[in-house]
Protein backbone atom coordinates (compact mmCIF):
# COMPACT_ATOMS: atom_id res chain seq x y z
CA UNK A 1 0.00 0.00 0.00
CA UNK A 2 0.97 3.56 -0.88
CA UNK A 3 2.03 6.08 1.59
CA UNK A 4 -0.23 9.02 1.80
CA UNK A 5 0.78 11.94 -0.57
CA UNK A 6 2.92 9.47 -2.20
CA UNK A 7 2.42 9.36 -6.53
CA UNK A 8 1.36 5.31 -6.90
CA UNK A 9 4.15 2.77 -7.77
CA UNK A 10 3.38 0.94 -11.35
CA UNK A 11 3.75 -2.49 -11.17
CA UNK A 12 6.12 -4.58 -13.51
CA UNK A 13 3.43 -6.80 -15.59
CA UNK A 14 3.53 -10.45 -14.79
CA UNK A 15 2.13 -13.62 -16.21
CA UNK A 16 0.15 -16.01 -14.24
CA UNK A 17 3.01 -17.78 -13.37
CA UNK A 18 4.57 -14.50 -11.31
CA UNK A 19 7.25 -13.49 -13.85
CA UNK A 20 8.00 -10.88 -15.37
CA UNK A 21 6.58 -9.99 -18.52
CA UNK A 22 8.95 -8.23 -21.05
CA UNK A 23 7.65 -4.73 -22.10
CA UNK A 24 6.75 -3.85 -25.41
CA UNK A 25 10.23 -1.93 -26.10
CA UNK A 26 12.02 -5.46 -25.49
CA UNK A 27 9.90 -7.35 -28.45
CA UNK A 28 10.91 -3.95 -31.23
CA UNK A 29 14.56 -4.69 -30.11
CA UNK A 30 14.37 -7.78 -30.94
CA UNK A 31 12.42 -7.33 -34.04
CA UNK A 32 15.11 -4.96 -35.22
CA UNK A 33 18.14 -8.08 -34.62
CA UNK A 34 16.21 -10.16 -36.56
CA UNK A 35 15.76 -7.94 -39.37
CA UNK A 36 19.34 -7.07 -39.40
CA UNK A 37 20.31 -10.70 -39.51
CA UNK A 38 17.88 -11.08 -42.30
CA UNK A 39 19.38 -8.12 -44.68
CA UNK A 40 22.79 -9.78 -43.89
CA UNK A 41 21.90 -12.83 -44.82
CA UNK A 42 20.72 -12.07 -48.19
CA UNK A 43 23.81 -9.35 -48.87
CA UNK A 44 26.13 -12.26 -48.49
CA UNK A 45 23.94 -14.70 -50.52
CA UNK A 46 24.05 -11.96 -53.00
CA UNK A 47 27.05 -12.10 -53.39
CA UNK A 48 28.36 -15.51 -54.08
CA UNK A 49 26.16 -15.17 -57.11
CA UNK A 50 27.88 -12.53 -59.05
CA UNK A 51 27.51 -12.23 -62.70
CA UNK A 52 29.29 -14.25 -65.34
CA UNK A 53 32.44 -13.61 -66.22
CA UNK A 54 34.42 -15.04 -69.07
CA UNK A 55 35.79 -18.21 -66.97
CA UNK A 56 32.60 -18.82 -64.98
CA UNK A 57 30.08 -21.50 -66.34
CA UNK A 58 27.07 -19.87 -66.44
CA UNK A 59 25.38 -17.91 -68.97
CA UNK A 60 26.22 -14.10 -69.81
CA UNK A 61 23.79 -11.79 -68.30
CA UNK A 62 25.52 -8.94 -69.94
CA UNK A 63 24.06 -9.95 -73.44
CA UNK A 64 21.27 -7.72 -74.70
CA UNK A 65 18.53 -9.04 -76.81
CA UNK A 66 19.26 -9.38 -80.60
CA UNK A 67 19.03 -6.31 -82.45
CA UNK A 68 19.32 -4.10 -79.21
CA UNK A 69 19.91 -0.60 -79.95
CA UNK A 70 21.32 -0.17 -76.57
CA UNK A 71 25.53 -0.60 -76.70
CA UNK A 72 26.34 -3.70 -73.65
CA UNK A 73 29.52 -2.85 -72.52
CA UNK A 74 31.40 -4.45 -69.37
CA UNK A 75 34.15 -2.65 -67.36
CA UNK A 76 35.98 -5.88 -67.81
CA UNK A 77 35.47 -6.03 -71.36
CA UNK A 78 39.35 -5.81 -71.52
CA UNK A 79 40.33 -8.28 -68.51
CA UNK A 80 42.48 -11.12 -69.75
CA UNK A 81 40.97 -14.39 -70.47
CA UNK A 82 42.25 -17.97 -68.60
CA UNK A 83 41.35 -19.60 -72.30
CA UNK A 84 39.11 -21.79 -70.64
CA UNK A 85 36.13 -22.37 -72.88
CA UNK A 86 32.59 -21.47 -71.21
CA UNK A 87 30.42 -24.50 -71.24
CA UNK A 88 27.16 -22.93 -71.94
CA UNK A 89 28.67 -22.59 -75.26
CA UNK A 90 28.42 -25.94 -76.11
CA UNK A 91 26.12 -27.31 -73.55
CA UNK A 92 23.20 -24.63 -72.99
CA UNK A 93 23.17 -22.96 -76.56
CA UNK A 94 22.93 -25.97 -77.98
CA UNK A 95 25.07 -24.43 -81.11
CA UNK A 96 28.22 -26.16 -81.30
CA UNK A 97 29.76 -29.65 -81.51
CA UNK A 98 32.50 -30.76 -79.61
CA UNK A 99 35.13 -32.83 -81.46
CA UNK A 100 37.86 -33.06 -78.84
CA UNK A 101 38.64 -31.75 -75.36
CA UNK A 102 39.14 -27.96 -76.71
CA UNK A 103 38.25 -28.05 -80.36
CA UNK A 104 34.19 -27.14 -81.52
CA UNK A 105 32.48 -27.42 -85.12
CA UNK A 106 29.12 -24.83 -85.83
CA UNK A 107 26.58 -26.22 -87.97
CA UNK A 108 28.38 -24.17 -90.82
CA UNK A 109 31.38 -26.29 -90.53
CA UNK A 110 33.67 -23.40 -88.78
CA UNK A 111 36.08 -24.70 -86.58
CA UNK A 112 36.80 -22.89 -83.06
CA UNK A 113 40.30 -23.86 -81.51
CA UNK A 114 42.81 -22.84 -79.30
CA UNK A 115 44.60 -20.07 -80.48
CA UNK A 116 44.94 -16.05 -79.85
CA UNK A 117 46.24 -14.36 -76.98
CA UNK A 118 43.41 -14.79 -75.06
CA UNK A 119 43.87 -18.96 -75.43
CA UNK A 120 40.78 -19.90 -77.45
CA UNK A 121 39.24 -18.51 -80.19
CA UNK A 122 35.61 -18.88 -78.59
CA UNK A 123 37.65 -16.35 -75.70
CA UNK A 124 38.61 -13.98 -78.52
CA UNK A 125 35.08 -14.31 -80.36
CA UNK A 126 33.49 -13.26 -76.15
CA UNK A 127 35.58 -10.47 -76.87
CA UNK A 128 33.11 -8.69 -79.07
CA UNK A 129 30.21 -9.36 -77.90
CA UNK A 130 30.41 -6.51 -75.31
CA UNK A 131 31.97 -2.95 -75.61
CA UNK A 132 35.08 -1.71 -74.64
CA UNK A 133 34.48 1.77 -74.68
CA UNK A 134 38.19 2.99 -73.72
CA UNK A 135 39.88 0.97 -76.65
CA UNK A 136 41.36 3.36 -79.50
CA UNK A 137 39.52 3.39 -82.35
CA UNK A 138 36.66 1.29 -83.38
CA UNK A 139 35.75 -1.90 -81.86
CA UNK A 140 32.81 -3.66 -83.33
CA UNK A 141 30.20 -5.63 -80.97
CA UNK A 142 28.03 -8.42 -81.93
CA UNK A 143 23.88 -8.24 -81.22
CA UNK A 144 23.00 -10.74 -78.63
CA UNK A 145 25.39 -11.85 -76.81
CA UNK A 146 27.65 -15.19 -77.51
CA UNK A 147 24.41 -16.84 -78.78
CA UNK A 148 24.00 -13.84 -80.85
CA UNK A 149 27.28 -13.85 -82.20
CA UNK A 150 28.06 -17.64 -82.98
CA UNK A 151 24.75 -17.81 -85.57
CA UNK A 152 25.76 -14.24 -87.12
CA UNK A 153 29.74 -15.91 -87.97
CA UNK A 154 28.31 -19.02 -88.98
CA UNK A 155 25.55 -17.53 -91.29
CA UNK A 156 28.29 -15.10 -92.51
CA UNK A 157 30.58 -18.18 -92.78
CA UNK A 158 27.77 -20.17 -95.03
CA UNK A 159 27.58 -17.05 -97.17
CA UNK A 160 31.96 -16.62 -97.52
CA UNK A 161 32.20 -20.14 -98.50
CA UNK A 162 29.14 -19.86 -101.17
CA UNK A 163 30.78 -16.97 -102.98
CA UNK A 164 27.95 -15.10 -103.69
CA UNK A 165 26.55 -11.61 -103.74
CA UNK A 166 28.12 -9.28 -101.20
CA UNK A 167 30.70 -11.29 -100.17
CA UNK A 168 34.12 -9.60 -100.76
CA UNK A 169 37.05 -12.09 -100.57
CA UNK A 170 40.53 -11.31 -99.98
CA UNK A 171 44.18 -13.33 -99.30
CA UNK A 172 46.64 -12.67 -96.66
CA UNK A 173 49.23 -14.91 -95.92
CA UNK A 174 47.80 -18.13 -96.62
CA UNK A 175 44.22 -17.06 -94.85
CA UNK A 176 41.29 -15.76 -96.12
CA UNK A 177 39.95 -12.63 -95.52
CA UNK A 178 36.23 -12.01 -95.82
CA UNK A 179 33.72 -8.93 -95.76
CA UNK A 180 30.26 -9.98 -95.87
CA UNK A 181 27.39 -7.67 -96.41
CA UNK A 182 24.32 -9.63 -94.32
CA UNK A 183 21.95 -6.51 -95.14
CA UNK A 184 20.23 -6.50 -91.84
CA UNK A 185 22.12 -5.28 -87.96
CA UNK A 186 24.17 -7.85 -86.70
CA UNK A 187 25.86 -5.19 -84.21
CA UNK A 188 27.11 -2.01 -83.57
CA UNK A 189 30.56 0.17 -83.58
CA UNK A 190 31.85 0.38 -80.04
CA UNK A 191 35.14 1.99 -78.39
CA UNK A 192 36.17 5.26 -78.79
CA UNK A 193 35.34 6.06 -82.26
CA UNK A 194 31.97 4.41 -81.89
CA UNK A 195 31.01 6.28 -78.61
CA UNK A 196 32.08 9.46 -80.41
CA UNK A 197 30.02 8.38 -83.67
CA UNK A 198 26.43 7.30 -81.15
CA UNK A 199 27.29 3.86 -81.88
CA UNK A 200 26.45 3.63 -85.62
CA UNK A 201 24.65 0.10 -86.11
CA UNK A 202 26.65 -2.66 -88.22
CA UNK A 203 25.60 -5.18 -91.46
CA UNK A 204 28.82 -6.33 -92.30
CA UNK A 205 30.75 -9.05 -90.72
CA UNK A 206 34.30 -8.94 -91.00
CA UNK A 207 35.52 -12.77 -91.19
CA UNK A 208 39.12 -14.24 -91.16
CA UNK A 209 39.54 -18.08 -91.31
CA UNK A 210 42.79 -20.53 -91.92
CA UNK A 211 40.81 -22.99 -94.13
CA UNK A 212 37.68 -23.84 -91.52
CA UNK A 213 39.23 -22.36 -88.76
CA UNK A 214 38.24 -19.30 -87.28
CA UNK A 215 40.60 -16.73 -86.76
CA UNK A 216 38.61 -14.00 -85.97
CA UNK A 217 34.84 -12.35 -86.68
CA UNK A 218 33.79 -9.10 -85.40
CA UNK A 219 31.01 -6.51 -87.03
CA UNK A 220 32.16 -3.62 -89.59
Amino acid sequence: MNSPGRLPIRQIPKNRYGRTRPTWWVWIVLAVGVWIWLSESRLEKARTNLPWRPSATVPNPMAGPTGSSRPASAPDAEADFDGVVPETVVEDYGFLARESASEYRSPAGLRYTRGSAEGHRLAHLYRHTVDAPTRPGPHGVFDGGMPGALRTVDEAFRRARQKGRGVQHEIDEGRDLYTVELSKRVGFMGGQLGQTRRHPPATKVRLIVDGDRLITAFPL
